[in-house]
């Protein structure tokens, strides 16, 4: 009798701009928001690996670093859980603090992980 190891279990995780996975999301574009005001973008989420996992979204690495005390960054996604080769759509949301000064531009990280 011939035995097969069993496979090693994957978490990757994908995220698409559109359901049919025509181009990665890398970037957003959030454009230009007034004080006080709030702008979603949606994306698509894809469990490409073998096991279940937990979704979460940190953001890191704020350039200026003051820009992490007026504006933040969520998702409608925190802790749901996706299935191996599930796709959910997210709904990132920014908002901009009205006490917001000495920001113009600004950038960051979103890491979105995934706990088995």
């Amino acid at each position: 009798m011939v035995v097969s190891p069993k496979p090693t279990p994957s978490l990757t995780l994908h995220v698409w701009k559109d359901p049919a996975k025509g181009a990665a999301l890398t970037e957003i574009d959030w454009g230009v928001l007034e004080p006080g005001s709030s702008r979603n973008v949606t994306a698509y989420v894809e469990d490409a690996g073998t096991v279940p996992c937990v979704l979460s979204l940190v953001t890191e690495n704020w350039e200026p670093a003051v820009a992490a005390t007026y504006i933040s960054i969520t998702w409608d996604a925190e802790g749901a859980e996706l299935q191996p080769g599930e796709m959910r759509l997210v709904v990132f949301t920014l908002t901009v603090s009205r006490e917001i000064s000495g920001v113009s531009n600004f950038s960051c990280q979103h890491v979105i992980s995934g706990s088995a």
